[in-house]
């Protein structure tokens, strides 16, 4: 029996070649000319940068250094794994999110391959992650005016989960800035690193 590992691609999956037009949820986009490095070679630095993340966030002054390292660490493995922004182009990520790979369609649809909204240092990440945002919040919505047409309290669940995390920002604002550093870090670094190559490949 052939076991996948996470990051390996679905066995239908293919990579476009460098300089050919690629279909994405509807969309033609235009993939670099250069080839840009693997989804493996991403995760690999996504891994080090985390393990290389727990010293350096360890020498921050800290109440509570090891959870300070796990928010910092972990939001880098989770926006590098599975915010990559690759997302546009490569069906090897999607497929990451398994059965929910299609909320990623629009996205596919609306955002151009490197450019400053998929690959920007800070704006990129965080985009990807107010967009899924915007769809879980989205959903939230309909599913409680759903309830609501039919007498149950929808609209007051709707307000409880908002309040919920307004209070957990309010109460840990250190460890959201902690998270959404690692998670920025994560995209920048990806996209360094897609820059380097380019270049290298230019000069060449």
């Amino acid at each position: 029996m052939m076991i996948r590992s996470f990051w390996s691609a679905p066995p239908n999956a293919t990579r476009p070649a460098a300089g050919t037009a690629t279909r994405c949820g509807g969309a033609s986009l235009r993939r670099s000319r250069r080839p840009m490095p693997e989804a493996r070679v991403h995760d690999a630095l996504t891994l080090a940068g985390a393990a290389l993340l727990i010293p350096a966030t360890w020498a921050v002054p800290s109440d509570h250094r090891w959870l300070s390292c796990a928010m910092v660490s972990g939001g880098h493995l989770l926006s590098g794994w599975m915010f990559s922004c690759d997302l546009d182009v490569s069906g090897e990520l999607a497929h990451r999110w398994g059965p929910l790979r299609w909320i990623w369609w629009p996205y596919e649809r609306w955002i151009a391959h490197r450019s400053w909204l998929s690959h920007g240092l800070v704006v990129g990440p965080l985009l990807r992650a107010l967009y899924l945002a915007a769809l879980v919040e989205t959903a939230l919505l309909g599913l409680c005016l759903a309830l609501e047409a039919v007498g149950g309290p929808g609209l007051l669940w709707l307000q409880e989960w908002h309040r919920f995390w307004g209070n957990l920002g309010l109460r840990y604002p250190r460890r959201f800035l902690e998270f959404a550093v690692g998670f920025v870090l994560a995209g920048a670094s990806h996209s360094l690193l897609d820059w380097i190559q380019t270049g290298i490949r230019r000069a060449i």
